[in-house]
């Protein structure tokens, strides 16, 4: 089979990406191999993709990924994602891993992993309003100072309930690590053919997530009594819902076609969701000295939490360093961000928030040991006899 002898090169809007994206056309120019550089534009001025495209080869974030998929998913072209943005589940190469993949790739000696998409139709009064494919998830949420919304949810035509609930989500195994993590749903393997339900802080504590077949049909339709509740297509494209309208999310015909990265799946979760190990992270304090707060947490073997019945089988221990002392540690659940961390102190007023939570203050308070249980932990606080003096 040939090798590849055209690249699309599209790059999130930030100087780090278009950089990256102009050095790996210039890398490729150099091999004579034509490429197109597309800066990643918001609706609806998304460029065309040139019908040359063999690859496309995304420089941003897990967002930049999602809205390139959107738009060339259907075209069958494979999609390469470099991760120059955040977190990264979709975009796990980094730039260090760039150039040895894209010698096997314009060899056409990579991987492609099939990934399912949905798509989420709007009817409003028998009308299609809108029909929209994503790769993560579908999601109808309330707005800010909404009331809780009602949403009366059928499968395949047969009644399942009437959600209420801030809102609902409707996710691929790919999204699975997006929006429904956060969520508190499930991790599904991303080249599964599943669809995943889950209610979003729903009224009633027996709504679990719900993982259905990928030839299900999902319908949601609006209750008359709600309002300020929008639909959302992978957190990127919105449309405000009124009272009666009718959301219908199936399987899409076509799904996308990502480049495997060479580190595992596993790895990823375990690299992403810092799932053990022996981590350091470094927060800017705002305070007049340009202090440097210092959050270290590792693994705690074999320790229980007092909570009672959110006793936790395994934990992990977060400790706040100020000016390099020891401040504060906190007992807290593995995975759980360290950014939620701090914002439980900030809303404690053990610390105060600047003008981002990265640039945090410590309010003058006495060292101590703060718990953290899985549940009701706004409420569970207890100061205990300093650590450290």
């Amino acid at each position: 089979m040939p090798s590849i002898n055209f690249v699309t090169i599209v790059v999130k809007k930030n100087p780090q990406a278009q950089a990256a994206g102009q050095a790996l056309r210039e890398w490729l120019g150099a091999r004579g191999i034509g490429a197109a550089l597309l800066v990643n534009e918001p609706e609806p001025d998304f460029p065309p993709l040139p019908t040359a495209t063999q690859v496309i080869v995304v420089f941003g974030g897990d967002g930049t990924l999602l809205s390139a998929a959107r738009h060339y998913g259907q075209q069958d072209t494979p999609i390469l994602g470099v991760n120059v943005g955040g977190l990264g589940f979709l975009t796990a190469i980094g730039l260090d891993k760039l150039y040895p993949l894209m010698e096997q790739v314009i060899q056409r000696n990579f991987l492609v992993e099939e990934r399912m998409q949905l798509v989420g139709t709007l009817i409003r009064q028998g009308k299609i309003i809108c029909a929209q494919s994503v790769l993560n998830d579908v999601v109808i949420n309330k707005g800010a100072l909404a009331r809780i919304a009602e949403l009366r949810t059928y499968i395949d035509g047969e009644y399942l309930t009437t959600y209420r609930a801030d809102g609902l989500i409707v996710s691929t195994p790919t999204g699975s690590t997006a929006y429904t993590l956060g969520a508190g749903g499930p991790i599904v393997f991303p080249t599964l053919e599943n669809i995943i339900l889950l209610p979003i802080c729903p009224f009633a504590l027996t709504h679990r997530p719900l993982i259905l077949p990928e030839r299900s049909t999902i319908a949601v339709i609006l209750d008359e009594r709600s309002r300020d509740v929008y639909l959302t297509f992978d957190g990127q494209l919105g449309v405000a819902l009124q009272p009666g309208d009718r959301v219908e999310i199936k399987k899409c015909p076509h799904g996308v076609r990502l480049i495997k990265s060479p580190k595992s799946y596993f790895e990823i979760l375990r690299t992403k969701l810092r799932w053990g190990g022996d981590l350091t992270y470094m927060v800017m304090v705002s305070d007049q000295d340009s202090a440097l707060v210092v959050a270290r947490i590792w693994q705690v073997q074999g320790k229980q939490s007092r909570q009672g019945p959110d006793r936790l089988a395994r934990e992990a221990l977060l400790e706040v360093a100020v000016n390099g002392k020891p401040a504060y540690q906190l007992l807290y659940l593995p995975g759980l961000e360290i950014e939620l961390a701090l914002g439980f102190l900030v809303a404690r007023g053990v610390i105060e928030q600047a003008a981002e939570l990265k640039e945090i203050r410590l309010i003058p308070a006495a060292p101590g040991i703060i718990l953290l249980g899985p549940r009701c932990w706004c409420d569970c606080i207890s100061h205990l006899t300093p650590r450290w003096t």
